[in-house]
């Protein structure tokens, strides 16, 4: 662990006069006055290696703005947790300063600071290993490029001002959520975009795919160096989805974007968290994918995980140290309630028995209307079909099984899979199967 001098922050004072006419034709006065703290050359003290301690690999993405949904995250023991940090919405709505080295300043949405701090407390308080996503949307300061369709960027390495606004916004978070403290809470894990070897979808560019991949490699380098430069310890990753090593339009493939980043960048510290969702993402039955398990196989699911964490032992970190794998994002499609909740606990017991494994996220905890519209429903919970976005109505059997899978009952409450997946006994289909 070492201190850290934390940059002048300053919240500002806004005085917010709202004139409105109301029925009586009166007018409504409003003062809206945000508090004023200043921290200036205070030795704070960084998160080390405890910070990655957890009781299991079980993790879970949930809503971190519905606190009854992070208040139930601790009924169902989890202890990893994934939330998105979009810079761009970030940097709209401000209501509070931060200033780059060179004095430059940039307006940070104060609420949408305090919903953050108020789920990682949260998960802090329940010693829930949290990982941030960093993704970027447009917004004044080039943090993406131009005229891009879809709703985020890469990160705009090309733009001196787009990138000097992102190491600040990034030092900023690394500084408020890396304390040993974690005053604020507290991040472990920044992954950088999501899926980006599909450029096409979620990480939209004007460049080449040569040049899009040397962009990311840079957006790699700038983001490890600037928070291991505060938090030594903490880990930084790239995101990558199953599609390994098969040629889809608009995609990289997943092994041809590790092995270009391994040799760009052996001199930077940076790890893989990988989606191995099923061959198809609409079919839970991963132990079915038609996967080889050698390095020149099409996906990398569930069922073959092992490849991922094999190939990576070939790229160490400068000191040497292995990288770390985390699962960030798999789910299985819940119209039959048995089949999914049998695709996780065979899911669950080959991450816990590959030692090279840090965790599995679940996606998701309610299912969401947009995915719905899609056919596809994930989550631990139902929603309500007619709203907007997640509105849990009932619990599937997978939120039974999870809640208890990493407990004493866990054979007990796995023992229903085996005839689905077609098995006598788990370490028929799982190498180095224990008990958990």
């Amino acid at each position: 662990m070492r201190g850290n001098q934390l940059r002048k922050i300053v919240f500002l004072a806004i005085i917010v006069s709202i004139l409105t006419a109301g029925c009586s034709g009166t007018e409504l006065n409003i003062t809206e006055l945000n508090f004023i703290e200043e921290l200036t050359n205070q030795p704070v003290e960084m998160l080390d290696e405890t910070a990655f301690e957890a009781e299991s690999k079980k993790g879970l993405y949930t809503n971190f703005t519905d606190m009854e949904l992070v208040n139930e995250i601790n009924e169902l023991g989890v202890n990893h947790t994934l939330v998105n940090i979009d810079i761009g919405d970030l940097l709209t709505n401000g209501r509070m300063e931060i200033q780059s080295e060179d004095g430059e300043r940039y307006q940070i949405n104060r609420y949408l600071l305090y919903m953050y701090d108020r789920a990682f407390q949260k998960f802090a308080e329940n010693n829930i290993v949290t990982t941030v996503v960093l993704l970027a949307s447009p917004c004044p300061y080039e943090i993406v490029e131009d005229n891009i369709e879809s709703s985020y960027g890469n990160f705009n390495m090309h733009s001196s001002e787009g990138r000097k606004c992102l190491e600040t916004v990034i030092s900023f978070l690394a500084e408020r959520y890396s304390r040993a403290d974690a005053k604020y809470g507290q991040v472990a894990n920044w992954i950088v975009g999501n899926e980006v070897n599909n450029p096409s979808e979620w990480n939209d560019s004007n460049l080449s795919i040569e040049d899009y991949m040397k962009n990311y490699a840079e957006s790699i380098r700038m983001v490890s160096n600037t928070i291991r430069s505060i938090s030594p310890h903490s880990r930084i990753y790239i995101s990558l989805d199953h599609f390994w090593n098969s040629e889809v339009e608009g995609r990289i493939n997943a092994k041809q974007f590790v092995n270009y980043l391994a040799q760009q960048l052996s001199d930077v510290y940076w790890n893989v968290a990988y989606h191995p969702y099923p061959y198809s993402l609409l079919d839970p039955q991963t132990w079915l994918d038609p996967v080889t398990y050698d390095e020149n196989t099409e996906v990398i699911s569930m069922k073959n995980i092992s490849v991922l964490t094999e190939y990576m032992k070939q790229f160490p970190n400068p000191d040497g140290s292995q990288k770390r794998v985390i699962l960030s994002e798999v789910g299985f499609q819940g119209t039959d309630e048995e089949i999914q909740a049998a695709a996780y606990v065979y899911s669950y017991y080959q991450a816990e028995a590959n030692p090279d494994i840090d965790s599995l996220i679940l996606n998701r905890h309610v299912d969401h209307s947009v995915e719905i519209a899609q056919g596809a429903y994930f989550g631990l919970w139902k929603s309500d079909p007619d709203r907007h976005g997640e509105h849990p109505t009932e619990k599937r059997k997978l939120w039974y099984v999870f809640r208890d899978i990493d407990t004493e009952k866990s054979e007990e409450v796995a023992q229903f899979a085996l005839p689905i997946i077609g098995a006598e006994q788990w370490a028929d289909v799982i190498n180095n199967y224990a008990v958990s």
